[in-house]
């Protein structure tokens, strides 16, 4: 199994807005959801968040984990 290149909860907003697809801003969204409703669970939380279409969350699952 390879190694992924990012763990999405452990991750900082500098470490999520390199992956193409998604800004800052975002990145601080999902950072913010994180510290208000603890770790994600499943990929699909991200979708309560708003502003990661499939597009952008496909490209996490390909290359991070929810560690």
């Amino acid at each position: 199994m390879a190694t992924k290149m990012c763990h999405i909860n452990r991750s900082s907003v500098e470490d999520i807005s390199r992956f193409s697809g998604i800004d800052d801003r975002d990145a601080r969204k999902l950072i913010d959801y994180r510290e208000s409703h603890g770790p994600l669970k499943d990929w699909s939380e991200l979708e309560e968040i708003g502003g990661f279409d499939k597009s952008a969350v496909n490209k996490l699952k390909s290359e991070c984990d929810l560690d």
